[in-house]
């Protein structure tokens, strides 16, 4: 993962999204003002999405596509479906004691996985794109109920005075869900994994056959 994480490093400067530049440079300007030298600053400036890194790098190797195109896709994804402000908000939840820090972790632990497990989905279902946005209009166009239900809820949540932690566990039910309805709109092929749909239903056809000849006999 080293390799792959130096890779992110490198190319996550031009492929932030807005609200990402914002801060970049804040930070940046907060270094340099307390004496830190401009490249440096630079490079310590980027070290907040860098949480990120290690999801990207393994959607790269298990899709054998380059960190690139998956941080690409990653950061996109984040801004279409503002799941960047989503982190910022669970970030901003309080943590006044133990409970409260447990359950904004578990929070953030659970959007971060969402959002590798969003990527992959995005790489996987629209392969026939070559550029970030054409993957991810695709992939949106295919599950644009889910994905229409999510965008609303949050752009919800942007308009309201505040948020709080029983908002954010909404919202993260409809993100969830992007990922539930790409999974029932696949190929039948695409479920039959170890416990899957697919396997599910040989199974209960298999019983079903075993009982009939049992009958029979």
């Amino acid at each position: 993962f080293q390799e792959g994480a130096r890779e992110v490093a490198r190319v996550v400067p031009d492929l932030l999204p807005a609200d990402g530049r914002q801060r970049q440079e804040g930070n940046v300007a907060r270094l340099t003002s307390a004496g830190v030298p401009e490249a440096l600053a630079l490079r310590v400036s980027v070290y907040d999405e860098l949480v990120s890194a290690l999801d990207i790098v393994e959607v790269a190797e298990s899709e054998q596509m380059s960190v690139e195109d998956v941080a690409a896709v990653y950061f996109a994804l984040g801004e279409r479906l503002d799941l960047h402000w989503m982190r910022d908000q669970i970030i901003a939840l309080p943590r006044e004691n133990r409970w409260q820090a447990l359950a904004r972790a578990a929070l953030r632990d659970d959007l971060q996985t969402q959002e590798r497990v969003l990527t992959r989905d995005v790489l996987r279902q629209a392969s026939a794109h070559s550029d970030a946005d054409s993957r991810i209009a695709a992939w949106m166009e295919h599950n644009r109920v889910a994905v229409e239900r999510c965008v609303q809820v949050l752009a919800d949540l942007k308009g309201g005075a505040h948020t709080d932690f029983a908002m954010l566990s909404v919202a993260m039910r409809d993100v969830r869900d992007m990922h539930a309805e790409d999974e029932g709109s696949s190929e039948p092929t695409t479920g039959a994994t170890e416990g899957g749909p697919a396997k599910k239903k040989s199974k209960a056809k298999a019983k079903a056959k075993g009982r009939s000849k049992g009958k029979a006999a």
